[in-house]
C-alpha cells in the first residue's frame, strides 16, 4: 500500500523531532524505536494488536504521570476493549484549534441545559463531553446509555422533566427515545431540543435527516476514536475539518493509484493518524482501520483544513451485484424512504437482497413497496422487503436489545458475515 498525506505542511524536520522525542520519553516507543532511530517514514504502522498488547501505562509520557489522567476503554465492538490515557487539556482545548460549529457553540454557554446520553462509565466520548460542558458551565444531565441505572424509560423521563436544550447521545439512542415518547403520546419536537449531538456510530446523511425531523432539531455527527478523541469536527456546512493543528494524518491507497502520484480529487482509503502536540497517549502511525475520504476542495466555511467522510471499517464494504457498498450506503436507503427506524438488510448470492423494516401502524404495504421499488433501482438487484410492527425487530425499551439492532449481514456461502450491528 502506498501512503498519501491528508495535511500537506507539516514539515519532515517536525515530523523526525517528534519520532526522537518519544523515543526518549515513551516506554513503548522507547522499546519499539532502539537506535538508530528509524526516519518518520519507514516506521511500521501501529495497530490496535500493538495496543492492546502493551500496559497503557507504557504510552504515557513519563513526564506527565505526575498530573491528572483520565482512562477509559473502549466498548469492544470490533474486537477486545481498547485503553487509553487523556489529559484534561486534550480535551477542553479543543476549541482553541479549529472552529466549533455553532449548534455545538449554543450548548457550551453558561447555564444551558444539555443531557449527556453518551457511553459514560469508561467511555471516552461521554466523559469528554461531560469536560467540555462544566469547562463551559452548562448544565449537564448525565442520564448516560442504557444502564441498569437510567434504563431509556428513566431517560425519556428525566429528559421530559428537565427539558434540555441538547441531547447527547447515539443516534440508536435517539431513535429509541422517540419511540418511547410515541408510545406515551409524546412528539418528540414537543421537548424543545435545539441540538442533538451524535457520536460514537455511524449514521447515514439520510438518518441524521431523519432525526432532525422527527425531533425538529439540528443533528450534528462528530467523528472520532477513543484513543484518539475527536478526529475531525464539523463545520456549520456539515464537513467534517481534519484537526490537522494536533494530528498528522495519511491515507493507505492501493499501490501505484493516481491519489499517490499527488492527485487533488477526493481520496478514498485506510486513515493513519500520528498525534503532533503533546498528549497523554502520543501515537505513531496508528492504523484505526477506518475507511474515510478526504477533500481538499474549498469549504463554505472558510476553512482550509481538509475534510473527512467516513465510510466504514477496514474490510466492511459489500459487494452487490457488480458494484461495491458500504454499511452506510444501504442503511441511506431504508432511511430515504423513512421505513425503520430498526433493519436489517441480508445479502445473498445469486445476487438477491432482503430488507427487514419496522414500520408504523397502517404502512407496511407503501413501505414495503416503495423500499422494494427504490433499493432495487438503486442496487440492480432484485430486493424483497419484509415489514414488522414496531417492537418486533429491536426491543428499544431493552437495556440490551433482545434482538440484533440495526445491521447488515453478507451470506457469502461459507458462513455469514456482519458488517454492522
Amino acid at each position: 500500500m502506498d501512503s498519501v498525506a491528508i495535511n500537506r505542511r507539516v514539515p519532515a524536520e517536525e515530523l523526525e523531532a517528534l519520532v526522537g522525542r518519544l523515543a526518549r520519553d515513551v516506554p513503548f516507543w522507547s522499546g519499539r524505536l532502539a537506535p538508530p532511530t528509524p526516519a518518520f517514514a519507514d516506521l511500521p504502522l501501529l495497530t490496535r494488536a500493538d495496543v492492546r498488547g502493551h500496559s497503557p501505562y507504557d504510552f504515557v509520557p513519563q513526564q506527565m504521570l505526575g498530573g491528572y489522567l483520565l482512562y477509559c476503554e473502549s466498548t469492544g465492538t470490533t474486537g477486545e476493549p481498547l485503553s487509553s490515557f487523556h489529559r484534561m487539556e486534550d480535551i477542553v482545548g479543543i476549541g482553541s484549534e479549529v472552529r466549533l460549529p455553532t449548534a455545538l457553540t449554543k450548548l457550551l454557554q453558561p447555564g444551558v441545559p444539555v443531557a449527556n446520553a453518551l457511553p459514560y462509565e469508561m467511555g471516552f466520548v461521554g466523559q469528554a463531553t461531560s469536560m467540555l460542558l462544566r469547562a463551559a458551565r452548562a448544565v449537564e444531565i448525565p442520564v448516560s446509555t442504557r444502564t441498569t441505572v437510567c434504563p431509556p424509560e428513566r431517560a425519556v423521563a428525566i429528559i421530559r422533566k428537565l427539558r434540555p436544550r441538547g441531547l447527547l447521545c447515539l443516534p440508536v439512542d435517539a431513535e429509541c427515545y422517540a419511540q418511547i415518547l410515541a408510545d406515551e403520546g409524546v412528539d418528540p419536537a414537543s421537548l424543545g431540543i435545539e441540538v442533538i449531538m451524535v457520536s460514537s456510530e455511524p449514521s447515514s446523511p439520510a438518518r441524521r435527516a431523519h432525526l432532525e425531523r422527527l425531533y425538529g432539531a439540528q443533528v450534528v455527527n462528530f467523528f472520532g476514536a477513543s484513543e484518539l478523541g475527536a478526529v475531525a469536527i464539523p463545520c456549520d456546512h456539515g464537513r467534517a475539518h481534519f484537526r490537522e493543528g494536533s494530528l498528522y494524518g495519511e491515507l493507505l491507497v492501493p499501490d501505484g493509484s493516481a491519489a499517490a502520484g499527488g492527485a487533488r480529487e477526493p481520496v478514498t482509503g485506510e486513515l493513519v493518524i500520528t498525534t503532533l502536540a503533546p498528549r497523554a497517549m502520543p501515537v505513531l502511525r496508528y492504523a484505526i482501520r477506518d475507511v474515510v475520504t478526504v477533500a481538499w476542495d474549498p469549504c463554505p466555511c472558510g476553512q482550509s483544513s481538509p475534510t473527512l467522510d467516513y465510510r466504514c471499517r477496514a474490510g466492511g464494504q459489500i459487494r452487490v451485484g457488480d458494484r461495491t457498498w458500504t454499511p452506510i450506503d444501504l442503511e441511506d436507503l431504508v432511511y430515504q424512504v423513512e421505513a425503520g427506524p430498526w433493519y436489517r438488510i441480508e445479502v445473498h448470492p445469486g445476487p438477491r437482497v432482503l430488507i427487514q423494516v419496522e414500520t408504523r401502524a397502517g404502512a407496511a404495504d407503501d413501505v414495503g413497496r416503495t423500499l422494494a421499488g427504490t433499493a432495487a433501482e438503486r442496487l440492480g438487484v432484485p430486493v424483497d422487503v419484509e415489514t414488522f410492527r414496531p417492537g418486533e425487530l429491536y426491543d428499544y425499551r431493552g437495556i440490551r436489545g433482545r434482538k440484533p439492532m440495526s445491521r447488515i449481514v453478507e451470506h457469502d456461502g461459507g458462513g455469514d458475515i456482519t458488517w454492522a450491528s
